[in-house]
């Protein structure tokens, strides 16, 4: 039970985040482009980013172990490139702070959301041994038709939450610059 839970937290966690870098694009490329050390990468990052924690959630959300084993394994993988990068600017490495690039992150502090970056890898990282641990004990944790039906369900959700918390009301983001 823990590890379906757990499950679907992570799957709406890189939806959401991946949705919310969606539907404000043109904001987060802005962002990008600001960052120390990766602001060259702005053009590539601003959709292979939201693409891959999208990606991310749906093969959490996958039936095949194997490929949910591969979910778990890249969302260790980029939650850990994210705390590092976010650690790094808490002991002020950079010339200037990275970017806060979720808008449900974006009024938090730095020593913050590096604490919440280190609590989302744990989860990561606990979901992954529950896995090894559910596949080496065989179980099937949820039915293929049940795994689709919660992605489905989240997705659109999220999307519809996102969608209208970004586009109906005016943000002001310290990452958020005018277009003009």
């Amino acid at each position: 039970m823990i590890y379906k839970i757990l499950r679907a937290v992570m799957i709406l966690f890189w939806i959401y985040v991946g949705m919310d870098k969606i539907w404000q694009l043109g904001a987060f490329r802005i962002a990008l482009e600001q960052q120390p050390v990766i602001s060259f990468l702005a053009p590539i990052l601003f959709w292979l980013l939201p693409l891959m924690e999208i990606g991310i959630g749906v093969l959490l959300a996958l039936p095949p172990a194997r490929l949910r084993s591969l979910g778990w394994r890249a969302s260790n993988v980029l939650i850990i490139v994210f705390t590092i990068y976010i650690g790094l600017g808490v002991l002020d490495v950079y010339a200037q702070k990275p970017c806060m690039c979720t808008s449900f992150l974006s009024h938090i502090s730095w020593p913050a959301h590096l604490l919440i970056n280190i609590t989302v890898l744990g989860l990561s990282i606990t979901g992954w041994a529950l896995h090894r641990t559910a596949v080496k004990d065989q179980e099937r944790t949820l039915t293929g038709k049940t795994n689709i039906a919660l992605f489905l369900i989240g997705f659109l959700a999220i999307g519809a939450i996102t969608y209208e918390s970004t586009h109906f009301k005016r943000t002001n983001d310290k990452w958020y610059t005018p277009d003009s």
